[in-house]
């Protein structure tokens, strides 16, 4: 608590199964960089990753300033659970490569997944992508809906991309990343 906003942790995890009776990696107030490669985990309570701010009074504050946020990059892995950023004074970025998939909904995070990974979207989820290759990349399960915000530089008007089995990937807009970085 009271620590330094720019400040990120760095976890790596390589092979093995790892159990955790609830939410499996939980990130309150802080930046973070975590690494799943090869690996099995197991979320008891169905969440892979949540970031959400501390309830502590004394939490890291950001004061407005952009920090680093979280990332998560998955290789090599097949997991399951949901990835929910409650954050919101942090991003929470996830990256799917080297022919990985996950299982789950997310919300609010930025998502890259790179061509021989897949996201089953299990339920209603939000995500912000910066290739519009990425929502080839995305399958939802009958009667889900993705909005997908798409950072671009060229314009964009909201509509449906793919509906099939009762599901939806829908553009909610298009932004440009002119100025973002």
């Amino acid at each position: 608590v009271m620590g330094n906003p720019m400040e990120q942790g760095k976890l790596i995890i390589e092979g093995g199964k790892h159990v955790s009776q609830g939410t499996a990696f939980l990130i309150k107030s802080a930046n973070a960089d975590i690494t799943l490669t090869g690996t099995e985990i197991i979320a008891g309570d169905g969440k892979l990753v949540q970031a959400k701010i501390n309830d502590d009074p004394h939490r890291t504050r950001t004061g407005g300033k952009p920090v680093p946020g979280s990332a998560v990059t998955i290789s090599a892995s097949q997991l399951s659970g949901n990835i929910i950023n409650e954050d919101s004074e942090r991003s929470l970025a996830v990256s799917l490569k080297a022919g990985s998939s996950i299982h789950g909904a997310m919300q609010n995070v930025t998502l890259s997944v790179n061509e021989d990974s897949l996201w089953h979207a299990t339920e209603d989820s939000t995500v912000v992508i910066t290739d519009p290759a990425v929502l080839d990349r995305i399958a939802p399960q009958p009667g889900v809906k993705v909005m997908a915000t798409v950072l671009s530089d060229s314009p964009s008007v909201p509509r449906i991309i793919r509906k099939e089995n009762n599901s939806e990937i829908i553009v909610a807009a298009a932004t440009s990343t002119k100025g973002i970085l």
